[in-house]
């Protein structure tokens, strides 16, 4: 099981919908941004049935385009308003902020679009 992040950024790039955690199948995906394709990623980096964890990704490149990636840990994201108690003010201020790979401005976050297994 894990959690499905939307990357936002005022530049207004379209990301797509990328993954962490662990699926059925057992490869263990962590979101990262890929400076050759200029995009977010959710990058295969671990097998979690093989014993000990296997390494799919320990280079550290894009196995698309062999970019550097940068891997996120999106420990303060932003959470998809579900509710309008408090408008998400409450949040707003803790949320990590990661550089843009298409503008490079330091204003991207990932939001919380939902889970998936």
């Amino acid at each position: 099981m894990g959690v499905m992040f939307q990357p936002e950024c005022p530049c207004g790039h379209p990301f797509t919908t990328v993954l962490e955690g662990v699926g059925e199948e057992g490869v263990i995906y962590r979101p990262a941004i890929c400076s050759g394709c200029e995009d977010v990623l959710s990058v295969p980096v671990g097998d979690a049935r093989s014993k000990p964890v296997r390494d799919l990704q320990a280079r550290g490149t894009c196995g698309a385009c062999g970019g550097r990636l940068q891997f996120l840990f999106p420990e303060r994201c932003k959470w998809a308003q579900v509710g309008s108690w408090d408008n998400g003010a409450a949040r707003e201020s803790t949320v990590e902020r990661y550089p843009c790979p298409k503008c490079h401005q330091q204003e991207m976050v990932l939001v919380v679009y939902g889970i998936w297994d």
